[in-house]
């Protein structure tokens, strides 16, 4: 057996780098934790793997995913809208003034 297997992962990873759950017996070990990215940012993941040196209390190991993705901006087209500008100048009269309060 090599030590890069791939096994059920994107990523190439050590065989015993590659668990995270370990049974009571502190020999059995699986592969049961993962984390799902939807099809469209696949491509956005550059590493994932499970920590075995973080000291969760646990006998799971945390799986950890750094991303690069690049978001578009939304639809919408800033230059055609057109925003509403107040006049606050006109809060300086007093009568203005006690009419907007009302």
């Amino acid at each position: 057996m090599t030590n890069h297997i791939r096994h059920n992962t994107r990523f190439q990873s050590r065989v015993n780098a590659r668990h995270t759950w370990t049974a009571p017996d502190g020999t059995t070990k699986n592969q049961i934790d993962y984390i799902l990215v939807d099809k469209r940012y696949r491509n956005g993941v550059r590493i994932c793997k499970a920590r075995q040196d973080a000291d969760c209390g646990s006998d799971h190991n945390p799986v950890i995913a750094c991303f690069q993705v690049k978001l578009q901006k939304n639809g919408h087209n800033t230059k055609t809208q057109t925003t509403t500008k107040w006049n606050t100048e006109l809060l300086k009269d007093v009568n203005v003034r006690y009419q907007f309060e009302l």
